[in-house]
């Protein structure tokens, strides 16, 4: 195994911080060693100055995502902290649909910003399924929408298959993974696939949140925005949140982490430690 020395950590973790933002205060050199190095033998590259150098020469395009790919965190899962959830579905979509249903536009538009493999914009997507189904009497359809976005094209490309594995899939309600998901197999390995109903709601872009422009020409009601932030470099937060506040249509809501408390947003209320609604 190729591992790197202190000063080429040093290079790696001021790559990524300009790259992605990414806090390496901590030590992360057993990160480097053990995703990265790897990718230095199949490459035969015997050093991390080496590869470091690689990265930054121009038509690199490709290597430099499989980086990105390579060290950022991907831990989600379907209804990961169950306690956002029952808040968005007891409080939230009530209130949204209300809105909309008041107003000239049906557009219904969620944004799981950070999505990685897919099973958060999913999970919004059966919450407001869910709702929707009471909804039926209402002359007009609502135009519901789901954006997953992430710098990970690896994670990306597992949320527009929609398939998933039985671990995956451990803290779906039964009823859920009845309603809106099939068997099927490939590999050799029984997966689960998410019906058409749910896929065609959700596009997937790839985009860093650093970007100066985002491919973005709407705004939404909701933006999941969680376990993103602990991640980044201090200075970035604040400046981040703040312009996610800006994609928020007014009355809309922005949820954070359960960690990432003691915020406060411009132009936001906050409801609970990690939730946020935008002043009308």
């Amino acid at each position: 195994m190729i591992s790197p020395t202190e000063p080429e950590y040093l290079l790696f973790r001021d790559l990524a911080k300009q790259e992605l933002g990414l806090d390496w205060t901590r030590d992360r050199k057993y990160l480097l060693e053990t995703r990265l190095g790897p990718r230095l033998q199949h490459l035969g590259i015997s050093n991390f100055t080496a590869y470091h150098q690689h990265l930054l020469q121009l038509g690199s395009v490709d290597e430099k995502q499989y980086f990105h790919n390579a060290i950022t965190t991907t831990k989600t899962g379907f209804y990961r902290d169950q306690e956002d959830f029952a808040f968005f579905r007891e409080q939230v979509l009530p209130q949204v649909y209300t809105d909309v249903r008041a107003g000239d536009s049906r557009a219904i538009r969620f944004w799981s910003a950070g999505c990685s493999s897919g099973e958060e914009p999913f999970s919004l997507t059966f919450e407001a399924l869910e709702e929707l189904e009471q909804q039926r009497s209402h002359r007009r359809p609502f135009d519901l929408r789901i954006l997953g976005s992430d710098v990970n094209t690896d994670m990306l490309s597992i949320g527009e298959s929609a398939l998933y594995l039985d671990h995956q899939m451990e803290d779906l309600p039964e009823f859920i993974r009845g309603k809106y998901f099939r068997p099927t197999t490939g590999a050799g390995r029984t997966a689960y696939q998410a019906v058409g109903e749910v896929r065609s709601r959700v596009q997937y872009r790839h985009f860093n949140l650093l970007d100066r422009r985002y491919p973005i020409a709407t705004r939404f009601q909701v933006i999941f925005f969680r376990n993103v932030l602990y991640y980044l470099n201090r200075p970035l937060r604040q400046p981040l949140l703040n312009r996610l506040s800006d994609y928020l249509l007014p009355g809309g809501w922005l949820f954070l982490g359960n960690v990432e408390t003691g915020y406060s947003i411009r132009g936001m209320q906050k409801i609970h430690s990690n939730i946020f609604c935008k002043t009308p």
